[in-house]
């Protein structure tokens, strides 16, 4: 008799994925449906073209469901794939591993390595970044992670909710980090509040005494009002002389600008970068102070802005607003993960 037994299949996940995984933060993941399914009136939902050749119907259309999702359906079981190494006999995930800077040279080290010489090559210590594997040519026989799907959907991009996020691995501490990245060096400075008749507004603390002096020339008693970072602003939250981003304690209605909920159904956001990436490092940061609708928003942005970061060079950006599956999952045999 022949071997009757089914492949499993696998998925390619890369180190936050798979370290969000490990740490249980993330038990959820999100692709793009390939290729898109398109709108036809006569359906309620979106089609897939099917070929039907064996049963002599040819090409047709079928509603899309999640019998349509390649990764399979509840129940099913995947093998995650992982940047590897085989050192010597030794498997060592990439996953494990941070980055060092050395002398502009970038590699990998173990975090208990400590300090490590450019040169050296050690296995059991770090591996330079042209020695790791990519993902893709992982085997079943050395993954250490097997997953079971436990839930399959598909709906646009733009509909990912905060519970999505949070199941992606989204956090406050990974929001600050996303936003940090997408910042790049960009950060906010200091701000001051000049009040001077109608002269007044949030200036940075590069800017205030260039301002004050040349508002003074027309209103003497004009001053500066507040401590270091202005209180209690309606933003936005850029210096109104550089527009740097810039510190300031923003009210229920600076925040609801900043977070895209002062629109009329509060639903449409955007991946933040530059300035605005900086901005929300700082509300991020005292996340524990913000309502439960700031906070999460704050989510559902820092999953954009990470979908971005991620498919940047593809045409599955946030913008594109494509159709995904959302396929949720738990860890089999988590206890005996290698």
């Amino acid at each position: 008799m022949g071997n009757t037994r089914q492949k499993l299949k696998s998925i390619v996940f890369n180190a936050d994925r798979v370290r969000n995984t490990l740490n249980g933060t993330k038990r959820q993941f999100i692709r793009v449906i390939n290729p898109q399914p398109s709108i036809d009136p006569g359906f309620s939902a979106p089609v897939v073209e099917i070929d039907s050749t064996p049963s002599g119907l040819g090409k047709c259309v079928r509603p899309l469901g999640a019998s349509h999702c390649p990764y399979g359906l509840p129940g099913d079981e995947l093998f995650v794939k992982e940047c590897y190494v085989n050192a010597t006999g030794k498997i060592l995930y990439r996953a494990d591993y941070g980055e060092v800077e050395d002398d502009n040279l970038s590699y990998s080290a173990h975090p208990d390595a400590g300090y490590l010489d450019e040169y050296e090559k050690s296995y059991e210590v770090g591996i330079l970044p042209h020695e790791w594997k990519p993902a893709k040519s992982m085997s079943h026989d050395i993954s250490r992670i097997k997953i079971k799907i436990t839930s399959v959907k598909y709906q646009r991009l733009h509909d990912i909710t905060h519970e999505d996020a949070v199941k992606e691995g989204i956090s406050a501490e990974t929001a600050c980090d996303i936003f940090r990245m997408a910042a790049g060096s960009i950060e906010t400075k200091d701000s001051r509040w000049i009040d001077g008749g109608e002269n007044y507004g949030d200036y940075c603390v590069d800017c205030i005494d260039t301002v004050l002096s040349k508002i003074k020339t027309s209103f003497p008693d004009a001053h500066i009002d507040g401590s270091n970072v202005c209180d209690d602003s309606d933003g936005p939250p850029f210096c109104d002389e550089c527009h740097c981003p810039i510190c300031v304690n923003l009210t229920g209605y600076g925040l609801d600008h900043q977070l895209f909920l002062d629109d009329d159904d509060g639903q449409l956001y955007w991946p933040a970068s530059g300035g605005d990436a900086a901005v929300l490092v700082d509300i991020a940061s005292n996340i524990g102070c913000l309502s439960d609708r700031h906070t999460n928003r704050l989510m559902q942005i820092a999953f954009a802005t990470k979908w971005n970061e991620v498919n940047h060079k593809r045409k599955n950006r946030w913008e594109w607003n494509p159709w995904v599956w959302i396929i949720g999952f738990e860890v089999v045999d988590e206890n005996e993960v290698k």
